[in-house]
């Protein structure tokens, strides 16, 4: 799935990505494509280690203002939202999904390998 996701709020994404796992086998694979917000606060030890942050004083995201437009123009035009890599974890388990592998392609741009959760 590239770009669907962060077109819609949590609860029809969430029935998207369910419909998508009832149709799944278990040796089947989900890969989404999609923007990945980095935050622009500081991560705790040990969260998001694979996600760079910038040194301080920089915001952490390196100020990003390409994502924060798209999380804006989401908002605005179709109450939807761009997710961090938590909000993307959160939204795939509950979901029945488990996210096997997570590459970011670049600064913002992720793609999630995900299976059945069962």
């Amino acid at each position: 799935m590239r770009y669907i996701i962060h077109d819609w709020p949590d609860k029809e994404a969430q029935k998207i990505l369910k419909n998508v796992r009832d149709a799944m086998s278990t040796r089947s694979r989900l890969l989404i494509c999609d923007r990945i917000l980095v935050p622009t606060y500081r991560p705790k030890a040990g969260e998001m280690d694979s996600v760079e942050s910038a040194a301080s004083p920089l915001l952490a995201n390196w100020a990003n203002s390409a994502s924060s437009g798209a999380d804006l123009l989401m908002m605005t035009n179709f109450n939807a939202k761009e997710r961090t890599v938590e909000e993307f974890y959160t939204l795939v388990n509950e979901a029945g999904l488990r996210v096997e592998k997570l590459w970011f392609q670049n600064e913002s741009l992720g793609i999630l390998e995900c299976v059945r959760g069962d």
